[in-house]
């Protein structure tokens, strides 16, 4: 298995998903809320679309670059893909083919994130974030994409501690988006909210 793997489908998206894990063992999650979810909002990781003629090594480090301020070897440690997954997303009457690539990132300090490099579109779905424990993410009742994210990091850290060498492959799995609430206060995963500077810079409410 090579980090050259390319998914089958015309039209498919092709992401890099980043498994952020800090030295407490907690994983980032952003606060999505996604301009085809129907007003719903869910969690996911970092990462994003592949480019056209990008690796997915070098899509996983400009996404480090893009959405976290921080880069390959300086304030982490990116490990190799340690987990490949073919799913339909379902925009409530929209489906879309995705193939995404999950990466391990050992961070070193929660709170250094630095979110000055988002894009528009990040700046305007993304409503927060939170550092969340393996406990904690697998008894939430909110909503979590992917639904087998545990699975995935799970596998994640045994790769990690050299329990297991092969990647996961999890496939023709379906996502269902719209099925994400709004929540009326802070989410139990723990919502963090924009300062008034464009959300460029995250506060903690509450």
């Amino acid at each position: 298995m090579t980090t050259d793997w390319r998914p089958v489908g015309p039209g498919a998206r092709i992401s890099v998903r980043l498994l952020v894990t800090s030295s407490t063992e907690r994983l980032l999650l952003f606060l999505n809320a996604g301009a085809r979810g129907g007003g719903n909002e869910w969690w996911i990781t970092a990462g994003g679309g592949v480019k056209a003629g990008e690796s997915l090594v070098d899509a996983a480090g400009r996404e480090l670059r893009e959405e976290l301020g921080f880069g390959r070897g300086r304030d982490c440690d990116v490990g190799p893909v340690v987990a490949y997954r073919t799913a339909v997303h379902r925009y409530g009457s929209v489906d879309r083919q995705v193939s995404e690539a999950y990466f391990l990132v050992d961070y070193k300090d929660e709170d250094m994130l630095n979110f000055s490099n988002f894009t528009q579109e990040e700046q305007e779905v993304i409503r927060g974030y939170t550092w969340s424990s393996r406990a904690e993410l697998e008894a939430t009742s909110d909503p979590v994409w992917p639904s087998d994210l545990v699975t995935i990091w799970d596998h994640a850290l045994s790769m990690r501690d050299g329990v297991t060498a092969d990647p996961l492959m999890l496939h023709d799995r379906v996502d269902n988006i719209s099925v994400g609430v709004r929540a009326a206060g802070p989410v139990q995963l723990g919502h963090f909210s924009p300062s008034p500077r464009k959300g460029k810079i995250w506060r903690k409410q509450g």
